[in-house]
């Protein structure tokens, strides 16, 4: 070995965290193909001889074929070692005339020819350039690489480029792919703030700007100004009107506070008189044990009850204190439909106290029937309706004009359901039954136009169909067979016609010298009776007082009569 591949055997190898190892293992080192030098290479080979190049200059020894593989380190140089191998002359060519000399230590290196098995020798680079061997997906290195570089010092070597990253499940391409559209996300949520955060700035830059060009100076709210006349006075409207008059209508509306064996209730109260004469709903002050008034001014007094009528609805409470308010009524049959009314009371009790509610009077002596539970008739009445809110609470309460005078006392609504349908008695018919009540302590002998008593026939009936068997038992009918009708004549009822059989008459009433037991009523005002409900309803579609028509079968004859219609008594 010359002195020359000494050297670069003692020379040391660089290492570092970042250098790759491209070496094979021998067991692993694919067979190298021996093949002879191409007519090319001989020729470079006799070129370098005939131009006088040295063997100590070039030397190149052919390595042999059991020769293990030498190991490159591809760690870069420092750059110093680089500029180094840059900047070192060149070695200078002898001149023909002065022969090269010769180191007679040294064996001289035989080119390889036709036919050797040696391998051929890299092409070796340029002086101070870089050999960069391109890195494999298998990270094996090619036939032939590495190789031992030329004398000249080692030959610097780039790192290869990182190796692609593949993923192989889809799992791992899945969260990859995650990753990835977070990131995205990430940055366009990014984006976006800046871009608000932008746009707020510049808007209250704006805002900020506008406001100091006229003198800081913030807008607000602008108000209407009021109307006044010549002297200065304002001028109301209508509604400022409306709202001075409820107000002086409140001073006379009070809350009454009822306890009852049941536990109790509340309701509205309307002040009659300065000596402390209160009207209120019969309902409200029914079954009280104790009264307790509260009025406008917040004060307190106890209450007794004047006198009251179920039928009207209607009751007067007396307390014991002077100088009160009391309302102004007006008459309701100057009540028109479309007239603003406004509904004072307390519904829900204390904690509601005063509500006013606005509305308009939606129908003039409205009709109702009142019903007992057994469905039958108990009275009829003529109301206002109303579409101002009524609730519990109310009843008792004032139904007044936009003047504050009294053209009603609520007293119900429509309830299941429906809203704005509320009702109120009639100033004109409530005055007389509560200035009765006030003088005798009812109303007993007034013929009231609010309320009106249930008008009856003076009968007790049963309907029955022609041809069939009916025996009474316990104060009902029954039908039987006709069997037992032959075998009981004298107990058995068996109507040649179908009607309502009158088992029973009462005295003192019209009909009861008109009819008898065992007459088939058939028909009313021409109406035919089919059942009693036929009978009742048309009986209730009149007054105590009026006249109806009768046809009645009896002994195979047919009758008509007029009977006048009487008050019902319990």
């Amino acid at each position: 070995m010359n002195e020359n591949e000494n050297k670069l055997e003692k020379q040391p190898q660089r290492t570092n965290e970042s250098s790759v190892d491209v070496s094979v293992p021998m067991d692993e080192q694919p067979e190298t193909q021996v093949s002879s030098p191409a007519p090319e290479e001989q020729a470079d080979a006799t070129t370098q001889a005939s131009a006088g190049i040295s063997a100590e200059e070039t030397p190149v020894e052919a390595p042999s074929a059991e020769a293990p593989a030498a190991e490159v380190s591809t760690e870069t140089p420092p750059a110093e070692s680089v500029e180094a191998s840059a900047e070192a002359p060149a070695p200078e060519s002898p001149s023909p005339e002065a022969p090269a000399q010769k180191n007679e230590s040294e064996p001289p290196v035989t080119p390889p020819t036709f036919g050797s098995t040696a391998p051929p020798v890299p092409p070796v680079p340029p002086v101070g350039s870089i050999y960069a061997q391109p890195m494999r997906a298998s990270n094996t290195p090619p036939a032939g690489y590495p190789y031992t570089p030329p004398m000249g010092g080692p030959r610097p070597i780039a790192p290869p480029p990182p190796a692609a990253t593949y993923r192989w499940t889809y799992a791992d391409q899945k969260a990859h792919d995650g990753a990835e559209n977070k990131k995205r996300r990430s940055r366009g949520l990014l984006i976006y703030a800046l871009v608000m955060t932008g746009v707020f700035a510049l808007s209250f830059g704006l805002l900020l700007g506008t406001m100091l060009m006229k003198g800081g100076e913030f807008p607000t709210i602008q108000f209407s100004e009021s109307v006044t006349n010549e002297n200065g006075e304002i001028i109301p409207t209508t509604d400022y009107a409306d709202a001075v008059n409820i107000e002086k209508a409140k001073q006379s509306v009070v809350l009454i506070e009822v306890t009852t064996p049941d536990g109790g209730g509340s309701g509205t109260g309307i002040i009659l008189s300065e000596d402390g004469y209160i009207a209120t709903n019969h309902h409200v002050i029914e079954d009280g044990t104790s009264i307790r008034v509260k009025f406008y001014d917040g004060s307190y007094a106890t209450a007794y009850v004047r006198g009251s009528s179920a039928v009207d609805d209607l009751a007067v409470i007396k307390v014991d204190r002077t100088r009160l308010t009391p309302a102004t009524f007006a008459h309701s049959s100057d009540c028109f439909v479309g007239q603003t009314v406004y509904a004072i009371g307390n519904p829900s009790g204390a904690e509601m106290a005063w509500t006013t509610t606005k509305g308009c009077i939606s129908f003039v002596d409205r009709e109702l029937k009142i019903y007992k539970d057994d469905g039958t008739l108990e009275k009829k009445l003529k109301m206002i309706q109303t579409d101002a809110m009524v609730n519990p609470g109310n009843s008792g309460g004032p139904l007044v004009n936009t003047k504050g005078e009294v053209v009603g006392i609520v007293s119900m609504k429509l309830a299941d359901g429906y809203e704005g349908i509320g009702f109120a008695i009639p100033s004109d018919g409530a005055s007389e039954i509560l200035n009765a009540i006030i003088r005798d302590g009812n109303a007993d002998n007034v013929n009231s136009n609010v309320s009106y008593e249930r008008p009856v026939i003076g009968i007790t009936g049963v309907y029955m169909e022609g041809g069939r068997h009916y025996v009474f038992e316990e104060d009902k009918i029954a039908e039987v067979t006709e069997s037992y009708a032959e075998e009981n004549p004298d107990m058995v009822i068996s109507p040649a016609v179908s009607g309502i059989y009158v088992s029973a008459l009462t005295e003192g009433m019209d009909a009861a010298g008109k009819l008898m037991v065992g007459d088939i009523i058939t028909a009313i005002n021409g109406v035919e009776a089919t059942n009693m409900n036929v009978l009742m309803n048309e009986i209730n579609e009149h007054y105590v007082g009026d006249d109806v028509v009768v046809t009645y079968y009896r002994n195979t004859i047919y009758t008509d009569v007029t009977i006048t219609l009487c008050a019902a008594t319990e």
